[in-house]
């Protein structure tokens, strides 16, 4: 239950992302400009609010506007919060987390290069 309870939000986030993309492949729809920026604003707000509530979670203060900080450079600084936090532990989480999310952006781009390709014939 801890793991749901730490994890759930970026999971979730993720699959609804996978699932958005499949729904625009399957509806034979080229990818938008603005569900791309929905993507990425998904993307950073998950990871930004999971990063705040872990870090009360663990009693730690981070810095003064640290969740803007998060949200604008999460892919170099989860990473490093994910280690200092963890220690080497933390750089299983980061694989994960990005597995999660480069999963989700592999989908996306499976999606338009299958819609180009059906254009094409």
């Amino acid at each position: 239950m801890q793991f749901v309870r730490t994890y759930g939000a970026l999971y979730l986030v993720a699959f609804g992302l996978a699932v958005a993309a499949s729904a625009m492949t399957l509806a034979r729809t080229p990818p938008q400009p603005l569900l791309e920026l929905l993507i990425w604003l998904m993307t950073a707000s998950t990871l930004a609010l999971w990063v705040r509530s872990d870090a009360r979670g663990r009693d730690c203060t981070p810095c003064f506007e640290f969740d803007s900080f998060i949200f604008f450079t999460w892919w170099l600084s989860l990473p490093g919060y994910l280690v200092f936090t963890r220690g080497w532990n933390g750089v299983l989480v980061v694989m994960t987390a990005f597995l999660l999310f480069l999963a989700t952006t592999a989908a996306f781009l499976v999606g338009a290069i299958v819609l180009t390709l059906l254009a094409q014939a």
